[in-house]
This record gives C-alpha cells, structure tokens and sequence, in this order.
C-alpha cells in the first residue's frame, strides 16, 4: 500500500446495527471509516473516520449541517482525533493527506437504538447524494446557502434538554 492510499477500516467486525452507516460513509472517495461500535444499547455509538484534505474537512461539514436538518432529534457530536494514544488519530507519516475524526452518536442521556441507527444511516445517505450539487452550487469563499425550507436548529445542550429523558439505566 502506498502512504498516500485511503486509511481502510482498522476493527471488525462492524457491528450490524451501524453497518449501515458505515457503509454510506465509505461510499465516497474523499471519506473512510477507520473504526465503529453501535454502543450496543447501553451506551452512545461512534464512528471513527478520516476526510481527505482540507476539501474532505468542507464537505464533511456540509454533510453534518445536511444530517443535523433531516434528523434534528439525533445528539451527534465530531472532534478531531488528535492524539497519538489513539489508533484511529491522525497520522500524518502513513496517510499525508487524511485528517481523522471521531463522530458520537447518542451520550449518557440517549442511547441510540438499533431503529435510530438505521434511521441516521438513512440520512446520511441521502445528505451524500446532495454533497456535491451543495457545494457546487457555492461561490468559491462564501458560506453555504441554507437549504430550503430550513429552520433555526438546536444546540447540542438543547436537545439535550429537549429530549428530557432519564438516564437508561445500566446493568451493575
């Protein structure tokens, strides 16, 4: 494998409930997945992925805001894989051109069912099939265009604080 070549999947299996998701998330050249869990219904999901260059870093927004409007009950969160104690972070000797991130789905508060999953699967896939029309559509420098028919969207705290449901309990 060349240094430059697309980071492939580092765990597996892939959990079935997220397989979903996975698979609309390496359905595209300019991004991969590097790990997942689904959480297994006792805790948030995630998937670990890497966007290729500063381009990748944009669209990667865009699919985010694209997501957050068709499913605005879903608590996602993204980060940058930074540290070097992480498998999954950023490593640029081995992939120069890929920027690792971490994508959360679900916390403490909400636990994502397997239906959620499906659902967030659902949805990504179609904001990618709207990726590059979206962006296209963008004067070189400015911001986005809403899409239409698009409302103020909460905050992370605030559908949090929307949902207003009780911790799942854990087993001891």
């Amino acid at each position: 494998m060349k240094r430059s070549d697309k980071p492939g999947h580092l765990t597996g299996p892939i959990d079935r409930p997220i397989a979903a998701l996975v698979r609309s998330l390496r359905s595209v050249p300019w991004m991969t997945t590097l790990s997942s869990c689904c959480g297994h219904e006792r805790e948030g999901g995630c998937v670990d992925l890497a966007v290729k260059g500063p381009e990748g870093v944009r669209r990667l927004v865009r699919l985010m805001n694209l997501v957050d409007i068709a499913q605005p009950s879903a608590l996602l969160e993204i980060g940058l894989n930074w540290s070097e104690e992480v498998a999954t972070s950023c490593h640029f000797e081995a992939w120069p051109d890929w920027i690792m991130f971490s994508l959360s789905i679900g916390d403490d508060e909400f636990v994502p069912t397997t239906r959620d999953l499906a659902l967030l699967a659902r949805a990504f896939k179609t904001a990618l099939g709207e990726i590059p029309s979206a962006l296209e559509s963008t004067v070189p420098g400015s911001p986005p265009r809403p899409a239409s028919g698009s409302k103020d969207r909460a905050s992370t705290s605030e559908k949090r604080k929307a949902r207003n449901r009780p911790p799942k309990s854990r087993p001891a």
